[in-house]
């Protein structure tokens, strides 16, 4: 690290507590075009590219007054985790400030800290790559299986007004589609609901216990 390097180094630790910082000319300059470039691209829609948001009006009926700030279960959640002492629980970005700034607790599934959706100047033509590549690829029929609700503020893009498409759904088909391809899955993924799940735990559990012989310990047991 060169003299100069240094020296920025050690100022901007001192300015840290003054959530200031020393940037290069040309780092700023490249900021300031960036800016500049995507007002001329998208005008008034810019802000949707640079800070959290998310699309309103899409909650279930009593999601707005459950999901607040002074919800009893949240605030004993928040009480039990800040009484950890362990250093796993010692935050290193995810501060009160943070969370505040970027995430509104009705509309979680918008763009915010948790998942980036249009930052990064994601616009509907990077979605819309996305699907026509996940549909190429997608030899279970997912994009036909799975269906995006739009709630919770999620940002979603409409495509033909006959498949409504978000960063969750892509990402699910993505996982699931590579995941069946790294355990050689084949024919149809059968999506079942959780009671079917657990029921077949259960049997399977059953299933092994009468097939143990007489007098067989178990480890643990």
């Amino acid at each position: 690290m060169s003299f100069s390097e240094k020296s920025v180094a050690l100022l901007n630790s001192l300015l840290e507590n003054a959530d200031a910082a020393l940037v290069r000319k040309s780092a700023l300059d490249t900021i300031q075009t960036r800016a500049a470039l995507f007002s001329r691209m998208f005008g008034d829609e810019t802000s949707l590219f640079v800070r959290p948001s998310y699309n309103p009006g899409c909650l279930p009926e009593g999601a707005e007054d459950y999901l607040r700030a002074s919800n009893p279960r949240l605030l004993e959640l928040k009480e039990k985790y800040e009484s950890l002492t362990h250093p796993a629980a010692d935050r290193s970005f995810w501060s009160e400030e943070l969370i505040d700034a970027e995430v509104n607790l009705r509309y979680f599934r918008g763009d915010n800290a948790y998942l980036w959706q249009r930052r990064d100047l994601n616009t509907s033509i990077n979605y819309f790559l996305a699907t026509y590549y996940l549909r190429g690829i997608d030899t279970f029929g997912l994009l036909d299986k799975l269906k995006e609700d739009g709630l919770f503020g999620a940002c979603v893009y409409n495509f033909n007004d006959r498949l409504l498409v978000s960063r969750d759904l892509l990402d699910s088909m993505h996982d699931l589609l590579v995941g069946s391809d790294c355990l050689f899955v084949t024919g149809n993924l059968r999506f079942r609901d959780r009671d079917a799940q657990r029921q077949d735990l259960l049997r399977a559990h059953d299933l092994r216990v009468r097939a143990r012989p007489a007098g067989e310990i178990v480890a643990g047991r």
